[in-house]
């Protein structure tokens, strides 16, 4: 996966100022694949996985917590 900011305006990859890629090559997809995710998307799935884990890790939550937190604020996210 590639943050928007990894990549200039000039380079072949780019994919705008902001988002998430995430590459899929052969032999993982029968084609290769690009989705790209805006923030947003991205921590939703982030925030569902991170409950997951905290199901069976309780005594992280104030470590995610952080991190979560940090991610909204980096990213500008309303959720």
């Amino acid at each position: 996966c590639v943050f928007a900011d990894d990549y200039e305006e000039w380079e072949e990859d780019y994919f705008g100022d902001e988002g998430i890629a995430f590459y899929f090559d052969y032999p993982a997809v029968e084609e290769d694949e690009e989705v790209v995710l805006d923030y947003e998307t991205l921590y939703i799935y982030l925030r569902e996985i991170a409950d997951s884990y905290l199901v069976k890790h309780p005594e992280n939550e104030l470590e995610i917590g952080d991190y979560m937190k940090k991610i909204k604020e980096r990213y500008k996210i309303e959720q």
